[in-house]
């Protein structure tokens, strides 16, 4: 979230905006984000360039959980099921799916801090989140024991949650907020990622099971799908609630 806009513009009431929309994330309010966010403003990083380094942890992730797949066939490699191989690939991709989270809160804190919010930053704060989206499940879908279609269809159905919080946006104009509700929103995805995948840090071998030919992640994969869809219908159904509140509003008044 971040560019400087041109100084003929109300950049007060941008920022303002902004911030009325800006996802409820709980750790903003911690001292360490904050003294962090001030760090990165004194520092003079680009918001912008934050929300693309984001973009990377999540391609990355998704490169190392998709490797725990592939490298089944290679193999003078040596990563089996369990082996320390396998096991340190999960690690590093759920630290690079934490990274991802990190930069995106401290894009929008750094762009608030600095006074910087602009239209093109929100673009910034959209793009690269999807594409580690993307990444992240897809690649989840071609690790061990999981399903590529399963990877496919969650990431279809995690940017659509995205899509429509947008559009009840467009829709709506100033007049209406954006909805992060749902129980399977970005933050919370991104945490059953990380805690199943660091649980296969730890578990003993013989918990790598499979269930109707997939394991643990295609069947946690199911899981963000159906998430994900019902995620979706609720907000749709906010975002219909509250456009219909608008137009009578205009009508009446």
């Amino acid at each position: 979230m971040s560019d400087q806009y041109p100084s003929n513009l109300d950049q007060s009431s941008l920022a303002s905006s902004s911030e009325s929309d800006r996802r409820p994330i709980a750790t903003r309010q911690k001292r360490w984000s904050q003294k962090t966010s001030h760090f990165l403003s004194q520092k003079n990083i680009q918001p912008n360039h934050i929300s693309v380094l984001g973009a990377c942890f999540g391609i990355a992730a998704g490169c190392l959980f998709a490797f725990t797949g592939f490298a089944q066939s290679i193999e003078y490699l040596n990563i089996s099921a369990g082996s320390i191989a396998m096991r340190l690939l999960f690690l590093l991709g759920a630290c690079c799916v934490q990274f991802r989270l990190l930069c995106n809160m401290f894009d929008g804190m750094v762009a608030i801090e600095r006074g910087i919010s602009s239209r093109i930053g929100a673009i910034f704060n959209e793009v690269p989140d999807r594409i580690s989206d993307i990444a992240i499940l897809v690649g989840l879908g071609y690790a061990y024991q999981s399903s590529p279609t399963l990877g496919y269809v969650a990431a279809i159905m995690a940017i659509m949650t995205a899509y429509i919080r947008v559009m009840g946006k467009v829709a709506g104009g100033e007049k209406i907020q954006q909805h992060f509700s749902g129980w399977m929103d970005k933050s919370k995805r991104m945490f059953f990622v990380t805690t199943t995948t660091l649980w296969l840090v730890f578990i003993p071998t013989d918990w790598y099971f499979e269930f109707y030919h997939i394991g643990i992640i295609g069947w946690l994969l199911l899981f963000i799908l159906i998430g994900c869809t019902t995620t979706s219908l609720r907000r749709l159904f906010l975002i219909m609630r509250d456009l219909r509140a608008i137009d009578l509003q205009e009508r009446n008044s």
